[in-house]
């Protein structure tokens, strides 16, 4: 049985500061997230935690091997539950504002 993939918001803003893309937006990429994210309150604070889609892009845009790695955990355990089209869409926004591959991979984890 896969292991649930565990990210912390630190990682996540450490990430995006990394790649100097915390205020690039990429669209609104960053308020999409959120928007799209599962909000809990849990002893008085805010959470959000991302869609499976929008986990998968962040970590295709960080690549590392332990994110390439989790990205295929993600998708060998929920592929059907995935939303190809949106992943596609976006990642088409991602590849056009960074320059980095991204329409072909998720092409390839969609059919693999």
């Amino acid at each position: 049985m896969n292991q649930p993939i565990k990210i912390t918001l630190g990682e996540i803003v450490s990430f995006l500061n990394e790649q100097n893309i915390a205020h690039c937006v990429i669209g609104g990429l960053d308020q999409q997230i959120l928007n799209r994210a599962s909000h809990f309150e849990v002893f008085g604070m805010n959470i959000y935690v991302a869609t499976s889609e929008d986990l998968v892009l962040m970590k295709l845009m960080a690549g590392r091997a332990v994110d390439q790695s989790d990205v295929q955990s993600i998708v060998t355990a929920q592929s059907d539950h995935l939303d190809w089209d949106y992943l596609s869409r976006t990642a088409a926004q991602i590849e056009e504002a960074l320059a980095i591959d991204m329409v072909d991979t998720v092409n390839r984890l969609q059919h693999d």
